[in-house]
């Protein structure tokens, strides 16, 4: 049977994937990757979320495979009244990500393993300067992940990621000059609390150093999370997490200082073997030294998503 199952995945050499989501959002906030980062525009909105992904494979095998991969995301909001609103508008990311992960899998120390090595290009446009769309940062990425069975019952999780984020902007300039070297290192683990490994509990953390040319975007990160999931009435997936971060930009001259706390729950159901459906919902408190950075807000979301292999 799994010579058979093998034999399937192999024959699957193209994968296309959708998602579709509609978010009700309280205070829309600008996207973590830009120079507002985190920063809200105390505006409500409805937020439509469109993500498309195309993958070719033409290696798979039983210990290593390779593919090429693109990722598209946009996102375009009105406010409250469905109607146009600049503000809320200037937030919108159009995301176009480039990969071609590479993976290793075997035994390690005794231990089963899977390693990926994932090269990439990332671009990200947005009308946030000017009320302009434009493409605001171009980014080289490599990314190293790895995956170990410590036992039955705990997988773990260690990533390494570098960024070469170069800044399209045209503040972008001395000490405001945005292009910087990311860095991010991510210890994630799962912990199956059953023999179905139906009831499962998520710990992570990870510590981002952001070395920007720019003195003011120059920060560091540390997120932390911890979750449940579990299979629920009528074959469904409930899943709710409780997650923090501490945001430091040090070398600003403002000092800033973020302390966020998000508590988020939600329910998923397959509906097919291509078809699946979720709806989640999220609280999120942000205290900073800052008082434009200090906001609370909820936001809601469902989507409905695709996949399949061909």
């Amino acid at each position: 049977i799994r010579a058979q199952q093998f034999e399937a995945e192999r024959a699957h050499q193209w994968y296309v994937g959708g998602t579709l989501g509609l978010i009700s959002d309280s205070n829309v906030i600008f996207a973590s990757d830009t120079a507002l980062q985190n920063q809200p525009t105390n505006t409500a909105g409805e937020r439509l979320l469109t993500m498309g992904t195309l993958r070719y494979r033409p290696t798979y095998e039983a210990d290593h495979e390779f593919a090429a991969q693109l990722d598209i995301l946009n996102i375009y909001t009105v406010d409250s009244s469905f109607k146009y609103d600049q503000t809320v508008h200037n937030t919108d990311p159009f995301l176009i990500d480039v990969t071609f992960p590479y993976t290793f899998k075997g035994v390690f120390m005794g231990k089963g393993a899977k390693f990926d090595l994932v090269p990439g290009y990332e671009s990200l446009s947005m009308s946030s300067e000017d009320n302009t769309n434009k493409m605001i940062f171009n980014s080289f990425l490599l990314k190293g992940l790895s995956t170990f069975v410590m036992n039955e019952n705990w997988f773990a999780n260690y990533n390494l990621e570098l960024r070469q984020d170069n800044a399209n902007l045209n503040s972008s300039v001395g000490d405001d000059n945005e292009s910087a070297i990311n860095i991010k290192i991510t210890d994630a683990n799962l912990f199956f609390l059953n023999k179905e490994k139906s009831k499962i509990f998520s710990a992570d953390g990870s510590f981002t150093h952001n070395s920007a040319v720019g003195k003011n975007f120059i920060f560091d990160r540390i997120d932390l999370g911890a979750g449940f999931m579990t299979k629920s009435y009528w074959a469904t997936m409930f899943n709710t997490k409780l997650s923090y971060f501490l945001l430091n930009y040090s070398s600003n001259a403002t000092a800033r200082l973020d302390n966020s706390y998000t508590l988020a729950a939600g329910i998923s159901k397959r509906l097919s073997e291509t078809l699946n459906t979720g709806l989640n919902a999220s609280y999120n408190i942000n205290n900073s030294n800052i008082d434009a950075d200090t906001y609370k807000k909820y936001t809601v979301m469902l989507t409905l998503s695709y996949g399949k292999g061909f």
